[in-house]
């Protein structure tokens, strides 16, 4: 082999390796949670009319619920209460706060989006712009009345930026 064409092969051999450097440096982060996000999101999109059938079923407009909330970037939590969940009483669909303090962190959590029946609303509208590659929700629904007991969402790489978490528990429907 000749030192010309040795030089040659050796530049394409760089010229590749450039290459392979650059689309591994390049390349989006693997989507590690895709499959199961997707998954994920058609069973939300098969249960949340069922679920929403089962809280129209009860006819409840007055009810009694706990709600944690916890949103990174936002940092929506309550931290006066050292994280410790709101108790919320609900009546006639609308929200009766305790006090100034609690009416500003729901607020500024957006807790009543959340609330059923606007919950169900709320969901169909992510679920229209929902993305598999770039986040993962998870939404759970309470078996006999239907309303949301847990949302999820995170951002789908390795490196979380987002990440928005909601619970319901002891919930107490009410006689108006």
């Amino acid at each position: 082999m000749t030192l010309s064409k040795f030089l040659k092969l050796l530049s394409w051999s760089v010229i590749i390796a450039a290459i392979i450097v650059c689309v591994l440096i390049y390349a989006p982060i693997p989507q590690h949670w895709s499959f199961e996000s997707r998954a994920e999101l058609e069973r939300i999109r098969t249960e949340l009319p069922l679920a929403e059938a089962k809280w129209k079923s009860h006819n409840v407009t007055d009810y009694d619920i706990e709600v944690s909330a916890m949103a990174h970037p936002l940092m929506c939590a309550d931290f006066d209460n050292n994280f410790a969940p709101w108790h919320l009483k609900i009546r006639q669909g609308q929200t009766v706060f305790e006090n100034e303090i609690q009416k500003n962190s729901v607020n500024d959590c957006n807790i009543e989006l959340f609330l059923p029946p606007t919950v169900f609303d709320t969901i169909k509208e992510i679920l229209e712009t929902a993305d598999a590659d770039y986040t993962y929700l998870k939404i759970e629904f309470d078996p006999e009345y239907g309303f949301m007991t847990t949302y999820s969402l995170t951002a789908n790489n390795r490196i979380s930026d987002l990440n928005v978490y909601y619970s319901f528990t002891n919930f107490r429907p009410k006689k108006p």
